[in-house]
């Protein structure tokens, strides 16, 4: 599935006085080229593996064995994490349908539950 992201739409031409100028914006790329440049350049020489991670693929299948087993034997499945650790996972599933608050007595097992914490205060224990 290809990605494509785009700012248009927070573009102050588009939104209004609340979006991203169009001189604001070419100052911050001119600001970041080189390091973007470096980027594209790490990419493009293998430097930095984990920039290749979005187009691999030969985990798919071990990726499809696994949830064909969940899908057969679990009931419920419950992701632990705080912030990206499962808000990513939180959000693909959601554009599925799953996982969704409130939805999941309705699913078919498996449901699945995130449970995470955004809040730097409470996270911390001070015992």
């Amino acid at each position: 599935m290809p990605f494509r992201q785009d700012i248009e739409s927070a573009r102050a031409e588009t939104i209004g006085r609340h979006g991203v100028g169009k001189a604001a914006l070419d100052a911050t790329l001119r600001r970041c080229a080189a390091a973007l440049d470096a980027l594209r350049e790490a990419h493009a020489d293998g430097t930095l593996p984990l920039l290749r991670l979005p187009a691999r693929t030969d985990d798919l299948d071990g990726i499809a064995r696994a949830a064909k087993r969940l899908r057969a034997g679990a009931t419920d499945i419950v992701v632990l994490g705080t912030g990206g650790s499962s808000l990513g996972g939180q959000t693909i599933a959601q554009l599925a349908d799953v996982g969704v608050r409130g939805a999941e007595a309705f699913r078919a097992p498996p449901r699945m539950y995130f449970a995470d914490n955004l809040d730097p205060v409470e996270a911390i224990s001070y015992d």
